[in-house]
């Protein structure tokens, strides 16, 4: 029907129009012979304003229907979310009393107070692309975070799953912290990595292209660069000393384009098994002309 902002925007004129052609009905204004029909009228025009953000736009979705249904909260995040895999709700059961960093979107959250002590804790219900989980906090944890979790936060979840036999089919994760997915992404907590097949064939500016892309996109990801199997040895893993970059989606558009849509992605920033500036590695293959 258009965008949702006009539309909502143009509802108190629409419906201001309703009662005038109402009013002309039940007053006879139809025509010269008395006929029950209103008068031609043109309709109102709608007001020249921007849709709602995304953010918005979604919240405004899930509060009226229950679900999403143009998009997710963390579709901006889907790299993201791939970092963290296998954990989502959906594995979490395979996963009893083990401690889990799950992304998600909160979308419910309830106060409760314990009747053994009077003390207030939450009940939290939490989404990513997978289903939905149930997050428990307790005391400080509680305390400590509760401002971030409100409805709609998009969030990094690290807490314990419960390993409780009744629990065994849809276990709640017992809350340590929660941080927004923002925050993860902008703290050099996730790489950008780049897996390059020794005999994969690329232009001679592909290298120089890439690192005029992390000039351009400044961020605190470490750059790593995954190396096929070279006689045995074995994949090789080099880090740059002196380049890091955002890890946001226009950043890993632009490398896609460089190397492919399979070869770049976000994984968890752990030390790779050999530290090494790949400026060095890449220099050689040009020198080489690989």
């Amino acid at each position: 029907f258009g965008l949702r902002a006009r539309l909502t925007a143009g509802l108190e004129s629409a419906y201001s129009e309703v009662q005038v052609r109402q009013a002309e009905l039940e007053s006879g204004q139809g025509s010269l012979f008395g006929e029950a029909s209103a008068l031609p009228r043109s309709a109102p025009e709608l007001p020249t304003i921007s849709e709602w953000p995304e953010p918005d736009l979604l919240a405004r979705e899930k509060e009226s229907l229950g679900f999403f249904i143009s998009g997710h909260p963390l579709d901006q995040y889907r790299e993201v979310v791939r970092a963290f895999a296998p954990v989502t709700s959906r594995t979490l059961a395979d996963r009893p009393g083990q401690p889990v960093d799950l992304p998600c979107v909160v979308t419910s959250v309830t106060r409760q107070i314990s009747r053994k002590n009077n003390q207030e804790w939450g009940k939290v219900t939490v989404e990513d692309f997978e289903g939905t989980a149930t997050i428990l906090a307790f005391r400080e944890t509680w305390q400590n975070f509760k401002e971030i979790l409100t409805q709609d936060a998009v969030v990094l979840i690290r807490g314990k799953v419960s390993s409780n036999e009744r629990d065994e089919e849809e276990p709640p994760v017992f809350l340590d912290e929660v941080r927004l997915l923002d925050e993860v992404t902008d703290g050099g907590e996730l790489a950008l990595q780049i897996d390059l097949d020794t005999d994969a064939e690329f232009t001679g500016d592909a290298f120089a292209s890439a690192r005029q892309v992390f000039i351009d996109h400044p961020g605190e990801s470490p750059i790593w660069l995954q190396v096929g199997q070279e006689n045995g040895d074995g994949n090789q893993k080099l880090r740059s000393k002196t380049l890091k970059a955002k890890p946001d989606a226009e950043t890993l558009e632009e490398l896609q384009n460089i190397f492919g849509s399979g070869a770049v992605c976000l994984i968890r920033a752990v030390v790779p098994e050999v530290e090494e500036d790949p400026q060095e590695f890449w220099r050689n293959k040009a020198r080489n002309g690989d």
